[in-house]
């Protein structure tokens, strides 16, 4: 089903050559540690059946969809973005889909 959707494992996201790639999975630790500029960075992992993928959101996309990482107790997101230094940069975030 997720493939359907175009939504790759963690596993498949580290090996892909795509600049943009949809991950599935559960949210683990998001922290936003203090920053010298006083911007806002939050980091956090997605874990699905084949293992974890860092994750990093800046101030513009935690505006728009912090409340989905924060608001509930390690939700299940869908989330795209670039990938960049071994993490997958946010542009984008939603709750996975139940069909």
């Amino acid at each position: 089903m997720l493939s359907k959707k175009r939504i790759m494992s963690t596993a498949a996201a580290k090996d892909s050559p795509q600049a943009s790639l949809t991950v599935a999975g559960k949210v683990i630790n998001p922290h936003r540690p203090p920053t010298r500029s006083g911007k806002i960075t939050v980091f956090f992992s997605l874990e699905d059946e084949f293992g974890l993928l860092d994750v990093t959101m800046f101030e513009r996309q935690y505006q728009r969809f912090g409340q989905l990482i924060f608001g509930q107790s390690h939700p299940v997101l869908t989330v795209t973005g670039t990938w960049s230094d071994n993490c997958l940069i946010l542009q984008h975030a939603a709750p996975l889909a139940k069909n």
